[in-house]
C-alpha cells in the first residue's frame, strides 16, 4: 500500500511527517471494543493504535509512533486513517457507510423522519461534490480577529486587558478525550461548542499562557462562554473556525428528504462509522453485530 497523505500530521524532531502507511488491522471490531471507554473517540485511538506504527515526511523519512503520539493526532486524521483502513480491510476501493439524516419539517415531537442514505464518501470526492482539503504548511494554528474587542477582567495577579484577536489550534483525539469525560461540556449543544473553543484557543497577545490557562479553569463556567460574549465575537468565532477547517468538507452535499424532498444535506453521518470493520456473526449462535 502507497503512503496516505494526512490533513495535518505531526511536528516531531522539527519535520513535519504528514504521511502514513497502514498495518493490517486484525481483530475488527474486537480491536475497537478493546477498551473500558466506550466512546467513539476511544474507539478511534484504539483503531490508530492498531493501524498505524509510523509516520513519514514528504521525503520518506520515518518517525516511529509513540503512545502519547495517538493522543496529539489531529481529529481528522484519524478518521482520514479509519477510512483508508475501511477500505483496505474491506477491500473496497468505494466503501459505503451507511447514513441518516434527520428531517426537521417533516418530524414532530413524537416521531423523527430520517433520510437513510447509501453513498461513497470516496466516489462523492472522486467527482467533486464533496472536499478534501489538506495543510499546504505544518501551521496548526490560525488567528481570528474581532471587530468588537474582547475585555478580560484581571483576577487577582493575573493580567487583563482589551484585545483584537486570539489563536486556535486544531483539536486532537486527546482534546477528544478531554472533552467526552466533561460532565459540564455534555449538558447542552451550547456547553459542547464552548467546551471545544476553550480546548482550541491556545494563545491571547499580552495574556501569559500560565494565566490564559488558570481562566480557562474557573469553575462553573466556560471561558469563551464568559469572554466571548458578544454576538459579533461569537459569529467571528463561527466563521474564523469554519474558514480554516481541514478534513472532508461536505457543505454543499445534496441530501433530500425522502417524504417531503426538503434538502437536509451539508454534512457526513458519522454515527455508523465503524460498522464496516464489524464482524458479521450469525444470531443462530447467540451472537450479534459487535457495533
Amino acid at each position: 500500500m502507497s503512503h496516505i497523505r494526512l490533513y495535518a500530521g505531526l511536528i516531531r524532531n522539527n519535520k513535519w511527517y504528514n504521511y502514513v502507511k497502514l498495518k493490517n488491522l486484525e481483530g475488527g471490531a474486537l480491536v475497537l471494543l478493546d477498551t473500558n471507554d466506550n466512546s467513539s473517540t476511544a474507539r478511534l485511538i484504539n483503531l490508530m493504535r492498531e493501524s498505524v506504527d509510523s509516520l513519514y515526511d514528504k521525503d520518506g523519512n520515518k518517525y516511529t509512533m509513540q503512545d502519547d503520539d495517538f493522543l496529539d493526532l489531529n481529529v481528522d486524521d484519524s478518521w482520514k486513517i479509519g477510512y483508508e483502513q475501511i477500505k483496505s480491510t474491506t477491500r473496497q476501493e468505494f466503501p459505503v457507510i451507511e447514513e441518516n439524516f434527520l428531517c426537521r419539517r417533516c418530524s414532530t415531537y413524537d416521531v423523527l423522519q430520517y433520510t437513510r442514505v447509501n453513498e461513497s464518501w470516496q466516489k462523492l470526492i472522486d467527482k467533486g461534490l464533496i472536499d478534501e482539503v489538506f495543510l499546504d504548511e505544518p501551521k496548526f494554528e490560525f488567528t481570528i480577529k474581532f471587530e468588537n474587542p474582547v475585555i478580560i477582567e484581571g483576577v487577582g495577579k493575573m493580567a487583563g486587558g482589551i484585545f483584537e484577536e486570539i489563536v486556535m489550534k486544531y483539536l486532537t483525539l486527546g482534546d477528544m478525550l478531554s472533552l467526552q469525560k466533561d460532565k459540564l461540556a455534555n449538558e447542552s449543544e451550547a456547553n459542547r461548542t464552548y467546551s471545544g473553543w476553550d480546548k482550541s484557543i491556545v494563545k491571547i497577545n499580552g495574556i501569559p499562557e500560565k494565566d490564559l490557562n488558570t481562566l480557562k479553569r474557573l469553575p462553573g463556567t466556560f471561558f469563551s462562554k464568559k469572554y466571548l460574549n458578544s454576538t459579533e465575537n461569537i459569529n467571528a468565532v463561527c466563521e474564523g473556525v469554519h474558514l480554516n477547517r481541514i478534513g472532508v468538507i461536505a457543505d454543499d452535499r445534496k441530501i433530500y428528504c425522502k417524504n417531503c424532498n426538503e434538502e437536509i444535506g451539508g454534512s457526513l453521518d458519522y454515527t455508523n462509522f465503524f460498522s464496516p470493520l464489524s464482524p458479521r456473526i450469525s444470531t443462530q449462535n447467540g451472537y450479534r453485530n459487535m457495533v
